[in-house]
């Protein structure tokens, strides 16, 4: 078939009636697709958008079209080992059910609408799932398509549907919660959110934090007794909970690669923004939480979580608050809320050791 030039970057094609435009991108390669219209003029101006897309840096339409599922898998395993998150399994099992739905690996990202992706909450919905990990889900899909924007591969982003979530208590996080909160959290958050969530550090203890605290020979990390709200410095062993060897490993890691860029000095603080110490960041969790479902969730309710979880795990009272920084039990128990789920155990426990006789009856005879 040959091509006949209109004008620059405008053919006709012998075997169609359609005008056919092409360009070049910034990374020289070259893009051609049809117009599918007869008009110069229209032709003329689909040929700018394209052009002008290219050099700004989005992804363009034919392009955008070629993006599978499979290659949205690879830019999220990617960005988890990167980030060094240890839930990978859990993305796993989650994805496949996305690809299953969906049509497999080779399925086109461009063809999830908001229509499909209803069906598909409806669908895990009759398959027994609990809100949460179908928000959880969705939530995976959409960082996915985040990514891909990133990296120019699609042009938007994907906007999932709202999903009510009955068992979210206000005040604490679950872990269904948590994942789908890191997944929406810009990364700078994400590592101080997991240690809060954690040890239950106040915010500005967390925020705060300085590598020159760490004794990496002991393998404890001392929060001085000027930055502790109740001015007595607080070590934490932090060496025996690989969850904690994990965040600072992957803060260690991000402050290097920070400190090789020409305009990067040393940086003190353990959680940073591009060096600098995380000042104000109400507005980006804000953002997050309400994208995850969790509206009212404020930082603090990680402290409040951490107590839960370590009453939760069986810690005594006096380790607990060795890690938190509670001075007065009384505090503490504000933060020990017992809910239906831990009395629940509790019950089932009892059950187990306590032996009572046979019913007598309710009425005598």
């Amino acid at each position: 078939m040959a091509f006949e030039r209109i004008e620059r970057g405008i053919y006709r094609q012998s075997d169609t009636p359609y005008l056919f435009i092409d360009w070049t991108g910034l990374d020289g390669k070259r893009h051609r697709e049809s117009a599918k219209t007869k008009s110069l003029r229209k032709a003329r101006k689909l040929r700018e958008s394209r052009v002008t897309d290219a050099e700004r840096g989005v992804a363009v339409a034919p392009e955008a079209k070629k993006v599978t599922l499979g290659d949205l898998f690879g830019l999220l395993r990617d960005d988890y080992h990167t980030q060094g998150h240890r839930s990978w399994d859990r993305v796993e099992r989650a994805w496949r059910h996305i690809v299953e739905f969906f049509g497999g690996d080779k399925s086109k990202a461009m063809s999830i609408s908001m229509a499909s992706l209803k069906k598909y909450a409806a669908s895990r919905r009759a398959d027994g799932k609990q809100p949460a990990s179908i928000r959880y889900e969705l939530a995976l899909l959409r960082r996915a398509f985040n990514l891909a924007v990133e990296v120019k591969l699609l042009p938007t982003g994907l906007k999932v549907p709202k999903l009510a979530v009955d068992n979210t208590r206000t005040g604490f996080l679950s872990e269904s919660d948590l994942g789908v909160l890191l997944l929406e959290l810009p990364p700078y958050l994400r590592q101080p959110t997991l240690w809060a969530y954690v040890v239950g550090w106040r915010k500005e203890e967390v925020f705060g934090m300085r590598w020159d605290w760490i004794d990496e020979e002991r393998g404890e990390i001392t929060l001085p007794a000027s930055i502790s709200k109740n001015k007595k410095s607080r070590p934490v062993a932090y060496t025996a909970m690989q969850q904690l060897v994990d965040i600072l490993g992957a803060q260690r890691a991000l402050t290097d690669e920070t400190e090789r860029k020409p305009t990067s000095g040393a940086i003190p603080w353990v959680f940073h923004w591009n060096g600098k110490r995380i000042a104000y960041h109400y507005d980006a969790w804000r953002a997050a939480c309400k994208r995850a479902g969790l509206a009212t969730l404020r930082f603090h309710d990680l402290r409040r979580t951490a107590v839960r979880n370590m009453e939760r795990a069986g810690l005594s009272r006096s380790a607990a608050m060795s890690l938190t920084g509670h001075v007065t039990e009384s505090i503490y128990v504000r933060y020990a809320i017992v809910d239906e789920s831990v009395q629940r155990e509790a019950l089932e426990k009892l059950a187990k050791s306590v032996n009572l006789p046979a019913a007598m009856p309710s009425a005598m005879p």
